[in-house]
């Protein structure tokens, strides 16, 4: 996530790469879980979220303070991320999905939001028959 943030943005504040770098970390606590089931329930993602953020401070991390922007473009690393090891891992299948198809979509607008949709296209242009 940290390389596709330097991709869209070269120079970005210390505090969204340190964020990118440490998101997942929580995981080891509650396994990876889909964003389509976390997302299923506002109760059952703040208590992944509330587990999560206590695994990464049990680390010795401290949370990271993002402005909205920033919160924006971690969204579209992380969701751009997926798409592209899944896209890696399963092409045929990312491209019969629509749940795929859909993620797609929105992750397009959210970097045309951003402005760096020219950039987005060009990097899934570089890796895949997708139509950007």
């Amino acid at each position: 996530m940290a390389i596709l943030i330097l991709q869209f943005w070269p120079y970005p504040r210390a505090e969204l790469l340190k964020a990118a770098l440490t998101h997942d970390l929580g995981e080891f606590a509650t396994g990876d879980i889909p964003g389509p089931v976390k997302r299923s329930s506002p109760e059952l993602y703040a208590g992944i979220s509330d587990l999560e953020a206590g695994a990464i401070a049990a680390l010795g991390f401290e949370a990271v303070d993002l402005m909205p922007y920033e919160a924006k473009i971690l969204r579209l690393a992380d969701g751009f991320d997926a798409y592209l090891w899944a896209l890696h891992h399963a092409p045929a299948y990312v491209r019969r999905s629509a749940a795929w198809r859909a993620l797609l979509k929105r992750l397009r607008q959210l970097a045309r939001e951003l402005g760096v949709v020219d950039q987005f296209n060009e990097i899934l242009r570089g890796v895949s028959d997708v139509r950007a």
